[in-house]
């Protein structure tokens, strides 16, 4: 009898430790949970400050909590402060101090959460990831602090990453940030974080935001335009190797020792808006090699900037005479930085330089550097200056050489795939297909052995009718570049934006390939966006029934990814250059594969395609 009533007790022990469901309103979980040893807590309805006050103090064990269907309530204390004399408490908050320290593995926040309150998990040294909803606006300050978290992703509704809000969490390797502020000490001390991408519209990066830092040896800014200050000691005792500040429009200041000992550093940009650096901020960057600097006046300094950098090694690439009688800048070995037609000053001459030089010409407002943009170098920027600069980018760097820019948008450029008989002309869309709103494109045609362009022929559409066409014949090669005088946009987002005729001989293989590469699209305010590649798939016969099917299929790289479009359901294979093949499941329609960079051979329905995969 006594071994039945310990094997049920046991039992009921058991069951109170696999966690509680409880449904509750504001103040009323103290009343649901009676054994404050659950390890497991799932809660529907309201909850208030109370609440988590109990969770905070009375249940040590919790592992996992779901609050996904709960929602946070306002609740005001005046009578009796509940924690470090905060009397109200927001709704949609979780309070400061709620989990800290707990053993939690798991966290589902609410989804209606706005903010996360001070160091509301901090110490969760067993939570090794969260995902937050996409309400929130603000992680306050200390929220991770030492938390066990390895991969983190903040969300663009967030704003403001608070002070110290992932300081020391020494698991940390990876940081996808969306935020707008990335404020003081926020990443201090994670010391294994090596992998960090910007995607939002950062506008702050507080002072020794990533200080210790070691793993950290690059950051990936997808966009940095609006980037505002970079606070002092931000970057000290990190493992920076390479800093990208050129597209910084907005930066105004780089805080006292910034970037303090990055000895590794060979080069930087200071963008055209910095108008102070503070003290010792590039102290011991003896890797230094070139600075460019952007400021069309020298940027004010604090003492000793560049102390223990041998400046007069160091090149100094500027705009105006000023920095070679300006105290510390006059160290450098400096030189005139103008490149020809760089209008924009991003370093590449290219059609975003055209819309810049056109809105100067228009007198609208935007990013423009005089020297530069007086091509002609006759004192006088007019349109003589835009056909010279035209001319520069048709006549510059050899066609079959790839953009040095990254990728940084999904519109496109693309040909259909199409058949073609020796010495048939035929007229071919060149399609454009856009989200974002553009002025100007330029890109580089790769015709095969066998398939010419017949006199010049490529002409506008309707999406094009307000645009100027040039191009030129390079080897079986054309870069072409649209613009407008107006920088007007092109119409709609869809369908064909430019035709060309083209004429195949007997030297046409099979299975031949148009590429259509170093595609470069500017808007109507200069900003520059570089596209993936595309191919377009070239048969000179079409009496068999497999290359009729085969013409109907599109085998094409965009983004890093490999895609695949057919009329019909089957099998693809892969093979990649390390001999590695694999057997690619294709549905009918539209198919991405993630695929390793470097050059790949797809089989389709009877047809080979050799591709890039950048």
């Amino acid at each position: 009898m006594r071994k039945l009533q310990f094997l049920f007790i046991f039992a009921l022990c058991a069951l109170g430790m696999q966690g509680v469901e409880v449904e509750t309103t504001a103040g009323g979980l103290l009343s649901k949970v009676t054994d404050l040893n659950i390890t497991s807590l799932t809660v529907t309805g309201s909850l208030d400050a109370r609440d988590f006050m109990f969770i905070s103090r009375k249940l040590d064990k919790l592992t996992t909590v779901d609050l996904s269907a709960a929602t946070i309530v306002e609740y005001d204390g005046v009578r009796e402060p509940l924690v470090n004399g905060q009397i109200l408490f927001p709704a949609n908050e979780i309070p400061q101090l709620s989990f800290f320290g707990k053993k939690l593995t798991s966290v589902v926040l609410p989804s209606s959460l706005k903010s996360i309150g001070m160091a509301a998990f901090s110490g969760c040294r067993d939570l090794k990831s969260i995902t937050f909803p996409s309400k929130l606006t603000t992680i306050g300050s200390y929220a991770f602090n030492g938390s066990g978290l390895e991969n983190l992703t903040v969300p663009s509704s967030v704003t403001l990453i608070g002070k110290g809000a992932f300081s020391r969490c020494e698991q940390l390797t990876k940081l996808i940030s969306r935020a707008a502020v990335i404020d003081n000490y926020a990443f201090l001390g994670c010391t294994k974080l090596e992998d960090v991408t910007i995607e939002g519209a950062l506008q702050q990066v507080g002072i020794s935001a990533f200080n210790g830092c070691q793993a950290l040896t690059t950051i990936a800014f997808r966009n940095a335009t609006k980037v505002q200050l970079i606070g002092a000691e931000a970057f000290v005792l990190s493992g920076l190797q390479t800093f990208d500040m050129k597209k910084m429009a907005a930066l105004t200041e780089i805080g006292d020792y910034a970037f303090l000992n990055l000895k590794d550093i060979e080069s930087l940009t200071i963008p055209a808006n910095v108008s102070f650096i503070g003290t010792r901020a590039m102290m011991g960057m003896t890797g230094l090699t070139k600075i460019y600097a952007k400021p069309e006046t020298p940027p004010a300094l604090g003492e000793a900037v560049w102390e223990g950098v041998d400046q007069k090694s160091v090149e100094l690439l500027v705009n105006v005479d000023d920095y070679r009688s300006a105290e510390q800048w006059k160290e450098f070995l400096i030189y005139d930085a103008i490149l020809l037609g760089d209008v924009n000053g991003d370093g590449r001459v290219n059609v975003s330089d055209i819309t810049a030089l056109i809105n100067r010409i228009l007198g609208i407002p935007d990013t423009f550097i005089e020297k530069a943009g007086d091509v002609l170098a006759d004192g006088r920027i007019n349109v003589s200056d835009v056909a010279a600069l035209i001319n520069i980018i048709l006549a510059g760097d050899e066609i079959v050489i790839h953009n040095a820019a990254a990728v940084n948008t999904d519109d496109f450029v693309s040909i259909d795939n199409f058949t073609i008989a020796p010495d048939e002309v035929k007229t071919i869309d060149i399609k454009l297909s856009n989200q974002t709103d553009y002025a100007a494109m330029q890109f580089d045609l790769m015709l095969p052995d066998g398939l010419t362009v017949v006199n010049k022929s490529v002409t506008a559409t309707s999406r094009s009718a307000e645009h100027s066409i040039i191009s030129m014949d390079k080897a079986n090669a054309y870069r072409i570049i649209a613009y407008s005088m107006e920088n007007n946009v092109f119409n709609g987002n869809e369908g064909p934006v430019l035709r060309i005729k083209v004429k195949a001989t007997e030297e046409l293989a099979p299975d031949a390939q148009i590429t259509i590469d170093n595609v470069i699209f500017a808007t109507e305010k200069s900003s520059t966006f570089y596209a993936a590649a595309t191919n377009t798939q070239v048969s000179n016969t079409t009496t068999a029934v497999d290359d009729i099917l085969a013409a109907n299929d599109r085998v094409y790289t965009r983004g890093g990814m490999l895609v695949i479009e057919t009329t019909e359901a089957g099998v693809a294979q892969l093979v990649q250059m390390n001999g590695m093949v694999q057997d690619l499941q294709v549905a009918e329609g539209h198919n991405e594969f993630e695929v390793t960079s470097g050059f790949v051979i797809v089989r389709l329905n009877g047809k080979s395609y050799k591709l890039a995969v950048k």
